[in-house]
């Protein structure tokens, strides 16, 4: 599950279901350009909307980085925050 998706500054953020529970996931500019830098096709120079639409095209994979970091720290976080090397 996952409602509307946003951007802070440098972070795309969104209210999603993580680990059994709603969670806000933050998403770093610094992951989503290590993900790109690996798809060379994509182009790494996001503007705002490029990057919500990164990340509702990507979700999934979003999701189960949160899941992972959460499970590598602590489930009890309400704030999940995807850094670079993470996704």
């Amino acid at each position: 599950m996952a409602g509307e998706i946003w951007t802070n500054g440098g972070n795309t953020e969104l209210e999603a279901w993580v680990a059994g529970q709603s969670r806000r996931v933050i998403v770093r500019r610094e992951a989503i350009d290590g993900y790109l830098r690996s798809h060379p096709n994509e182009g790494a120079a996001m503007s705002a909307a490029d990057r919500r639409e990164f990340v509702r095209l990507h979700l999934r994979e979003i999701i189960e980085a949160a899941n992972r970091k959460l499970a590598a720290t602590s489930e009890t976080a309400h704030i999940v925050k995807i850094e670079s090397g993470e996704l």
